[in-house]
């Protein structure tokens, strides 16, 4: 990526740096190092992509589109409504029933 740069005040940036053909960029939020980790919608790194990256790679650029959110392992997942074990042991004594 060239003539990149970083959103939301990352810990550590490494723009435009030139190796051989083509330009790296790095950004980088650690949290040790007092950044907070973004939380928005808004696109980490924005920047050119490179006439390497898209003629001889091939590459495609955009956006990212259905990306499953990160599950936060914190949240208590709510307990089922109905209990799956009265609602088969219900069934299956129906069924008997219908046989008799």
């Amino acid at each position: 990526m060239n003539n990149a740069h970083c959103n939301a005040s990352p810990s550590k940036e490494e723009l435009n740096t030139l190796l051989g053909v083509a330009h790296m960029s790095i950004c980088m939020w650690d949290v040790d190092d007092g950044a907070t980790i973004p939380t928005t919608d808004e696109p980490l790194m924005e920047g050119d992509a490179e006439d390497y990256f898209t003629g001889k790679l091939a590459g495609t650029v955009g956006p990212f589109t259905e990306l499953n959110p990160p599950v936060n392992p914190f949240t208590i997942t709510p307990a089922p409504t109905t209990d799956p074990a009265a609602g088969a042991s219900a069934a299956a004594s129906g069924d008997q029933s219908q046989r008799g």
